[in-house]
C-alpha cells in the first residue's frame, strides 16, 4: 500500500514498473497505467524494491511483502 501511495501524486498516464528482489534479481516487470494496483500475491515473503520511471520521472521505493 505504501508504494502505491509513494507515486499516487504524480497523475502517471503510463509508466514502467520494475520489482526486484532483495539479491538484486528482477522478479516482476510491467506496464501500468492510471495508477492501477499491480498483485504482489505471487511474490514471496521478503524485501522488494520497486522502480517506476514515467517519461523524465524516475521513483524508487522500498517494500515488505509479509
Amino acid at each position: 500500500a505504501y508504494a502505491q501511495q509513494a507515486f499516487t501524486s504524480w497523475a502517471l498516464a503510463e509508466a514502467r514498473l520494475e520489482i526486484s528482489d532483495a539479491r538484486g534479481r528482477t522478479v516482476l516487470r510491467t506496464t501500468v497505467r492510471n495508477g492501477q494496483a499491480v498483485d504482489v500475491r505471487g511474490l514471496a515473503r521478503g524485501l522488494y524494491l520497486s522502480r517506476v520511471v514515467a517519461g523524465s520521472q524516475v521513483g524508487v521505493v522500498k517494500f515488505t511483502k509479509e
